[in-house]
């Protein structure tokens, strides 16, 4: 690959990352760091109050091990552990006072994420930092009828957002041709997302 092609990219890359990210409700969020003055809802109906530890998700793989979190009622307690899928919500407010919510998602028929909600509508769309290759966000989007969440962008050939789109909201043929014609792209999945709650063809 030329230099001025590796530049072009390298560019693409940042500004892609930096599009996404102000999209984003910012947030102190790091995995395997404790977060204060958390709410958790557990499946059994259960409320715990205090501080929780996010764990990296293990990995894109639909046969990897589900996300766990751990949490402490206060910083002497105990810690107790808990798998994505035995949660239901997690909420906390961030340093800009802003509101953060984390839901369990199915994302396979064995795998349970928790990630952030960034839309809850008949097509929700949630999110989750990437460790791994040159995607900041992964993204994932699941509809009222359905019980498993579909990823909208890979580092693989055979899911790119621009597929999975043109898939995911072929209902929608207005938006559809915005995809097509590559007027909407992966970095606009949140206007995507709510065009398509919004269209009524």
């Amino acid at each position: 690959m030329k230099k001025k092609q590796v530049t072009f990219f390298i560019i693409t890359l940042m500004t892609l990352n930096s599009i996404i990210s102000q999209e984003i409700t910012l947030h102190s969020t790091k995995y395997n760091v404790w977060i204060e003055n958390a709410t958790i809802i557990l499946k059994t109906g259960k409320t715990l109050s205090g501080r929780f530890k996010l764990y990296l998700p293990p990995g894109n793989s639909a046969f990897s091990s589900n996300q766990s979190l751990a949490f402490k009622e206060n910083r002497k307690s105990k810690k107790i552990k808990f798998k994505a899928k035995d949660i239901d919500r997690v909420s906390f407010v961030n340093s800009l006072s802003d509101t953060v919510v984390y839901n369990c998602v199915r994302v396979s028929n064995r795998k349970y994420l928790l990630l952030q909600n960034l839309i809850h509508d008949k097509c929700s769309l949630y999110a989750s930092r990437s460790y791994v290759g040159n995607i900041p966000y992964y993204y994932y989007t699941i509809k009222e009828d359905d019980s498993i969440a579909t990823i909208m962008n890979s580092n693989g050939p055979f899911r790119s957002f621009r597929k999975q789109s043109l898939s995911v909201f072929q209902s929608c043929k207005s938006l559809v041709e915005l995809i097509k014609e590559r007027k909407l792209r992966e970095w606009d999945i949140i206007d995507v997302v709510r065009k398509y709650n919004n269209c009524e063809e």
